[in-house]
């Protein structure tokens, strides 16, 4: 059973890691493009220092044209002013880069994770070891994992992925508001959208207890409200339908005459269940319908009497279920 869930945990850890390297691989390449234009806007352009050069030359050959005094001559050569960069192109550089940071941050350390859990599972299931010896060592390491937060450290990872679309969106917005505002206007209000589809999506889970939508950033709410405690509660409160609902499902995923067998032989059992597991068990068996109910046990009986691979025995122990 351990070894089991080990290899669940190992799993479900790797899939995490493939699909945020294979994100972070994408949306890294995007920034990186970007940045490739923008970050030339950080240093003096050399085509500008010759203009203004040139400019001056030219100037220079008017003036000694027009045979212009000497006093209106510079007698020391112009020098063009302290390059500076824009204010907006140093905001959108720094988010651009601290954005592609974190992303590749965050592939590397999904490879660790990886490795991580290849080595778990090569420590942990060593076919030398005895059996004592592994259920130690395994117990040794999965102390290990619990008290150093690894699964805190996987959690963070779509965080700081997150984070780092914020800070490449921001910096965009920034980017468009400086060049077009015709573009600006058209992007802002599609992320404006996706922002509020996220802060619904974060929320969802506070409105509906049975949300299955979340983000990562729904983490910073559970340090507040006990969520699983919630859901407790709406689940008891809501301990009669469910009750029903989980009957109905069975009932409609049993396959074969075998399954339906078990179904009908647990049915005594189920209706005698006490208050405190199931209310009302006679209403909840009924959700299914008296209708489908009969007929299911009617084309059950049926197929059953009309087998020859079913044994007497069997046909008999069916009838008294039914």
């Amino acid at each position: 059973m351990t070894e089991e869930e080990d290899n669940k945990m190992a799993e479900r850890w790797q899939k995490d890691a493939e699909g945020i390297i294979i994100f972070t691989g994408l949306f890294s390449a995007a920034v990186a493009a970007l940045l490739a234009v923008t970050v030339a806007d950080l240093k003096p352009n050399s085509q500008d220092t010759s203009a203004f050069y040139l400019k001056k030359m030219y100037e220079l050959q008017v003036l000694v044209d027009t045979n212009a005094s000497r006093s209106s001559i510079p007698s020391t050569p112009a020098q063009p002013d302290p390059f500076s960069p824009p204010k907006y192109s140093i905001w959108v550089n720094s988010f651009w880069f601290l954005s592609l940071v974190i992303s590749l941050t965050c592939a590397m350390v999904a490879t660790l994770l990886q490795q991580w859990a290849r080595r778990y599972l090569r420590i942990t299931q060593r076919p030398r070891y005895s059996p004592h010896e592994q259920a130690r060592i395994r117990a040794f390491f999965a102390e290990g994992v619990d008290k150093l937060q690894l699964s805190w450290a996987v959690e963070a990872l779509p965080t700081l992925i997150h984070m780092s679309v914020f800070l490449f969106f921001a910096g965009l917005l920034i980017y468009l508001f400086n060049v077009n505002h015709t573009v600006f206007k058209a992007v802002v209000w599609s992320i404006a959208v996706s922002g509020v589809a996220y802060l619904f999506i974060t929320l969802m889970p506070l409105l509906r207890r049975e949300s299955p939508y979340y983000t990562p950033l729904f983490s910073i709410i559970e340090l507040l409200w006990d969520m699983e405690e919630l859901a407790e509660n709406a689940v008891r409160k809501r301990a009669s339908d469910l009750d029903g609902q989980v009957l109905k499902w069975i009932f409609d995923t049993v396959v074969g005459d075998h399954e339906l067998a078990q179904f009908f032989e647990n049915i005594p059992g189920f209706c005698r269940s006490s208050p405190s597991v199931v209310d009302e068990p006679l209403d909840r068996l009924y959700t299914l319908g008296k209708d489908k109910l009969s007929q299911a046990v009617t084309k059950f009986l049926e197929r059953t009497w009309s087998s020859n691979f079913v044994s007497d025995s069997d046909k008999i122990r069916r009838l008294v279920a039914c």
